[in-house]
C-alpha cells in the first residue's frame, strides 16, 4: 500500500487535525495530539496494516495499492466522464471566420465567409441522425466572431432547437465572441 497523491491537511483553531481527499472528498478529523501517527501510516503503510486506522485510511481512499497509477486513472475517469458518461453531442460551430476585429495575435485568416446553405443542411441532417443516440446538445458558437453571421446563428439555433424538442432532449448553446455586435 502507498499514500494517495489527493491528500491535504488542515490544522483548525480548535486544535483538530483534518485529512482531505480531493479526489473522493474523503475526511478524517482527529485530536491534533493522533497527527504524528496518521502521517506515520500514511508514510509507512506496511507497519500499521493491523491497526483500525489503516483500515480506515484504507477505506476511505487515503491508502492505495502500490499498483494503482493515479494520474492514470484520474485521466481515464476524465476521458470515461465527458465522452461516456455525459453523452451529449457536443459541436462548435463556426457560421462565419470574419471578425470584425482584426487583433495582431489572431492567427483566422478571415477567408471564409458565412457557412453555406448547403454546409447549415448538412450539419442539420447530422444533428438529426445522431441525436437519437445521445442525452441531448450542447452547442459552442466559435469563428471569427460569430455575431458577424448572425442571422446563420439565429436560423441554424431555431433549427436545433426544433430538432431537440421533436426527440425531447435538452437543448444548450454558449458563445465566443468579442462582445462588440451584442445587442437585446
Amino acid at each position: 500500500m502507498k499514500m494517495s497523491q489527493f491528500i491535504m491537511d488542515y490544522h483548525a483553531n480548535d486544535g483538530r487535525f483534518y485529512l482531505f481527499h480531493t479526489r473522493y472528498g474523503s475526511v478524517v478529523s482527529t485530536d491534533s495530539s493522533h497527527e504524528f501517527i496518521l502521517r506515520k501510516i500514511l508514510e509507512q503503510p506496511e507497519c500499521f496494516s493491523n491497526t483500525s486506522a489503516y483500515k480506515v485510511l484504507t477505506d476511505l481512499g487515503f491508502l492505495i495499492s502500490n499498483e494503482i497509477d493515479e494520474y492514470q486513472s484520474v485521466l481515464g475517469q476524465n476521458i470515461y466522464d465527458k465522452y461516456c458518461k455525459n453523452n451529449y453531442l457536443e459541436l462548435i460551430i463556426l457560421p462565419t471566420e470574419k471578425c470584425n476585429f482584426r487583433c495582431v495575435y489572431c492567427y483566422e485568416n478571415f477567408e471564409k465567409g458565412q457557412m453555406s446553405e448547403k454546409v447549415q443542411n448538412a450539419l442539420l441532417r447530422f444533428v438529426q441522425r445522431e441525436l437519437p443516440n445521445h442525452k441531448g446538445l450542447s452547442i459552442g458558437w466559435f469563428g471569427g466572431e460569430p455575431l458577424v453571421a448572425f442571422e446563420v446563428v439565429e436560423q441554424l439555433s431555431k433549427k436545433l432547437i426544433e430538432i431537440c424538442k421533436k426527440h425531447n432532449k435538452p437543448y444548450t448553446s454558449s458563445m465566443t465572441t468579442n462582445g462588440y455586435l451584442l445587442s437585446p
